[in-house]
């Protein structure tokens, strides 16, 4: 196997897209819940609360598996095919795709089908997999566009602990 780290950058890209929408989730499901405390007509709010859970805890999910995905399929795949931007940019973007029909899946259960949500979700396919595509260098170990996707040891708490003492 040849990673070198592959596949941690593949999570880290992927958890930072999970993130996002987990965001996305929790900026209007908190706006709801602040009005369902100030609201003085009943609300089950504890039924909200557990959709927000859904909503948010799935984003991360598929994010996670959005990027080992997409850093197993790097490391997996032939040098030749890595080492051609256009061939790793299309398949990384394919799979891309492929596993962000997930995070549909989650706005479809969190939303009750709410069918602007979910189209709002399906419409961010061709996104996710452009972004996946344009990171896919990167996530490879073969380009330093992104400095966000490699390590920086010294600014990280893990990174502090690993330096000998002075």
């Amino acid at each position: 196997m040849r990673g070198n780290g592959t596949v941690r950058r593949g999570l880290r890209f992927g958890m930072r897209v999970g993130t996002l929408h987990a965001v996305g989730f929790a900026i209007p499901c908190g706006l709801a819940g602040l009005a369902a405390l100030v609201s003085p007509a009943p609300v089950d709010w504890l039924f909200g609360l557990q959709r927000a859970t859904a909503a948010i805890g799935g984003s991360l999910a598929v994010g996670a598996l959005l990027g080992l995905a997409t850093g197993g399929l790097l490391v997996v795949l032939p040098r030749w095919i890595t080492a051609r931007g256009l061939l790793r940019g299309l398949l990384t973007a394919v799979l891309g795709g492929a596993v962000y029909t997930g995070e549909t899946v989650v706005v479809a259960v969190a939303t009750d089908v709410g069918y602007l949500p979910v189209l709002l979700s399906c419409l961010g396919w061709p996104i996710v997999a452009a972004v996946t595509a344009a990171h896919s260098g990167d996530i490879a170990g073969l380009s330093h566009y992104h400095p966000w996707l490699w390590e920086s040891r010294g600014r990280t708490p893990t990174g502090l602990c690993a330096q000998p003492p002075k």
